[in-house]
């Protein structure tokens, strides 16, 4: 998973016309806009405007002027980004718009917008949307628990996509190259290639089918651009960055799409913020819950080195057919001192020799390991005898 993550679209100017006739007549099933992460924290103002721009886009306008009295271009700009995080299912508007506007006030007279499809093409492209989403929800029901059902999502959009370093590259070189489908749900579902954005959206739009809130996030990484989610589960939030979990890359077809890392599953702003930065649109809550976290759920995450802890964990991981096994650290003092007792003391060749000597196919003499330091993270490969 490469980290130079896309760029959003520059605004364009378009040319006015013919409004087409409506692609939907109303709003599609989705949660209503009061729900919404981007529309709940805005002003009453700028939820006025909001209905303007959502109403417009929804349905192909290539115009509109109808906004409350004041309405600046900053808070169309900002209101407009919201409409794109709160959204997924409008995949054809890519954030392309012109503000015609009092210069000396800077007030709002209208905005153009401009779409890459027609609303037949994009009525076209949802029933294909529609159908290929079943593969993406397979054994997912409402049943389940909401860690679950975002668990399975997670890891269904990262076996069935690849991140498309191809195509990123080719739009970088090319000015005018078509990329739309990168950064949107059709691209996920239908193409199965996407950059940051389209995962990002993609898992927001299942999600959400599913009753739970999931928000979009733009922000940062290492100077470029990149998206990832907010989600809420029981109650409480947590960062999730499917891109950054998924090892797939259309460039180096070595990079497999079936290999994924949990280390950005429904993780904590301290956690986060190592390597992400959030843009400033909306406010973000603290996220402080651990619950979910998917090392924390599955008792791989360590506050200190334990002998029995981590034998134990490897003879379950063992006894189900899985022979990699991942371990984080709560914090670099916990982390140096795994470190150094699993490998520098030898803890970890005598607890090669316990899985062995309970029956568990395991070479007491092999096994290979990889740490990454900047994640608290300790990766170890065990070999069948």
């Amino acid at each position: 998973m490469p980290n130079n993550n896309e760029q959003f679209d520059d605004i364009c100017l378009v040319k006015k016309g013919a409004e087409p006739d409506c692609f939907v007549k109303q709003a599609p099933e989705h949660p209503e806009n009061a729900s919404l992460y981007a529309y709940s924290h805005i002003s009453d103002h700028e939820k006025s405007v909001y209905n303007v721009i959502y109403d417009a886009v929804l349905n192909f306008k290539e115009t509109a002027g109808n906004f409350p009295a004041h309405t600046k271009r900053q808070e169309v700009n900002k209101v407009l980004r919201c409409v794109y995080f709160d959204h997924p299912e409008i995949f054809w508007f890519d954030g392309k718009y012109s503000t015609n506007y009092q210069t000396d006030t800077d007030i709002v007279n209208y905005v153009d917008f401009t779409y890459f499809l027609n609303p037949d093409e994009a009525r076209a492209r949802q029933k294909e949307i529609d159908d290929a989403v079943a593969v993406f929800m397979k054994d997912i029901n409402r049943n389940m628990s909401e860690y679950d059902i975002a668990l399975s999502i997670f890891e269904n959009i990262i076996s069935l996509v690849d991140y498309d370093t191809l195509k990123l590259e080719k739009s970088q070189q090319l000015r005018f190259f078509y990329t739309h489908n990168l950064r949107n749900i059709y691209g996920v579902f239908v193409e199965k290639k996407a950059v940051c954005a389209g995962y990002a959206k993609a898992f927001q739009y299942l999600t959400n089918r599913m009753g739970i809130e999931c928000s979009f996030v733009g922000g940062k990484v290492k100077d470029s651009m990149h998206a990832w989610n907010l989600i809420r589960l029981n109650g409480e939030y947590y960062y999730i960055d499917v891109t950054w979990d998924d090892h797939s890359d259309t460039k180096n077809p070595f990079f497999s799409s079936q290999e994924i890392t949990y280390d950005y599953f429904c993780i904590d702003s301290k956690t986060l913020m190592r390597d992400h930065e959030p843009e400033n649109t909306l406010p973000l809550p603290e996220c402080t819950a651990k619950e979910c976290n998917y090392y924390y759920k599955n008792g791989l995450l360590l506050n200190d080195y334990s002998y029995d802890s981590i034998c134990a964990i490897f003879k379950s991981f063992v006894s189900k057919g899985k022979y990699e096994i991942s371990l984080k650290a709560t914090d670099k003092s916990a982390y140096d001192t795994i470190i150094r007792q699993l490998f520098e003391n030898s803890q970890m060749r005598l607890i090669l020799i316990e899985l062995s000597d309970a029956g568990l196919d395991i070479d007491k003499n092999r096994c290979r390991y990889e740490t990454t330091e900047e994640r608290l993270k300790i990766k170890i490969k065990l070999y069948r005898r």
